[in-house]
């Protein structure tokens, strides 16, 4: 009777040890099928150039960090300063203190105290806003969503939107307010 009840206890024993490794198993996270997202990069003092098809400098983009998605290959900037180059005759200043500009998009947003001037002109000329857009393939900035002041000289105009064409150097815009200052 006795190797009874040690059989007994031992295959007990056995059962409730596969039961609680079968139970323990089953609560192991099981790995997803999609494969896990890549970390976002970071550069500090970074700058990126874009070049045109003949070779010369299109677009340089300086920021205090830029932040790289490697899934998307959007950019988030800090801090930018952005030279757009329109050719040989015209270069345009940009500085914000945040940018965006989605993965091979020609479109750059820019956030917080924008200003775009021309860097060849000797006259005041200047936009400033808390938002902006550039597409370097149209050749266009435009505004987003907040009023823009324009300056020019000492004429100075607050709108609510603007489009402003850098091959034909024509600003259009909505809904203006502005003064004209007699020299």
């Amino acid at each position: 009777m006795n190797w009874r009840w040690v059989s007994l206890t031992a295959l007990l024993g056995a059962l409730v040890i596969g039961y609680g490794t079968f139970k323990e198993r089953e609560a192991t996270p099981r790995p997803s099928a999609s494969a896990p997202s890549l970390p976002t990069y970071y550069v500090r003092n970074a700058i990126i150039k874009e070049t045109a098809a003949d070779g010369s400098l299109a677009t340089q983009i300086a920021a205090a960090r830029i932040e790289v998605s490697p899934e998307t290959d959007d950019l988030t900037m800090s801090q930018v300063h952005a030279t757009y180059h329109q050719g040989a005759e015209q270069s345009w200043r940009l500085t914000a203190d945040e940018g965006y500009k989605p993965g091979t998009s020609p479109v750059l947003h820019l956030y917080g105290r924008v200003e775009l001037e021309p860097l060849q002109d000797d006259l005041d000329a200047r936009l400033q806003t808390e938002e902006l857009a550039v597409d370097t393939e149209k050749e266009e900035a435009f505004s987003t969503r907040s009023p823009v002041d324009i300056r020019f000289g000492q004429h100075a105009m607050q709108v609510q939107g603007f489009r402003f064409d850098m091959n034909e150097q024509r600003l259009y815009l909505q809904a203006g307010e502005g003064r004209y200052a007699q020299p």
